[in-house]
């Protein structure tokens, strides 16, 4: 069997942002729409509601934020932010960041 030193273990775990606990950080409260979204049931954006799209302008109450694919070491997750009902995309071309 092949060891790791501890050092080495570190440094993944810090390059790694899935293994990191993060400290207490200044969340978003609103975003505003920038182009027309919709919501989705799950982080991945897999599961669509129904008829439940944000228009263009709308400013929309943020619960929390979550990454995509939280589980996988090898892909990189997207921002996803936690809205009533369900997930909306965190890209920055999509939605704008407002207090």
């Amino acid at each position: 069997t092949h060891c790791i030193s501890s050092a080495a273990s570190d440094v993944y775990k810090r390059q790694n942002r899935k293994l990191v606990t993060m400290d207490k950080q200044a969340q978003p409260r609103y975003i505003k729409v920038k182009k027309a979204i919709y919501r989705y049931r799950d982080v991945n954006l897999s599961k669509r509601n129904r008829h439940t799209s944000f228009k263009k302008g709308t400013k929309i109450k943020i619960k929390n934020y979550d990454y995509s694919h939280a589980n996988s070491v090898s892909n990189h997750g997207a921002l996803r932010y936690h809205v009533a009902g369900g997930y909306i995309t965190g890209y920055t071309k999509y939605v704008k960041i407002v207090k």
